[in-house]
């Protein structure tokens, strides 16, 4: 499946200025995805996942969000790793 959406390197910079997450060194898309786009962004603080949720509506993305949380406790791996 293709990424539906695309963010610029300054873009991305914009949004995670509200977030200790560190100067990014790299970003890519990931493959894969239902109505999302998926990127991995690495930076000087860690590796994260940034999900853009292209199609969901509120509570989609909320039962999404319940789901990660989840699979988080249990050192489930996310997609991408």
């Amino acid at each position: 499946m293709a990424n539906y959406s695309t963010i610029e390197k300054k873009e991305l910079e914009t949004l995670l200025c509200s977030y200790d997450v560190g100067r990014i060194l790299e970003y890519h898309g990931l493959k894969g995805g239902l109505a999302n786009s998926s990127f991995k962004i690495t930076s000087d603080q860690g590796s994260y996942i940034l999900t853009i949720c292209d199609e969901k509506n509120f509570a989609e993305v909320r039962s999404m969000v319940n789901l990660l949380n989840l699979l988080k406790k249990k050192n489930f791996p996310p997609p991408g790793w």
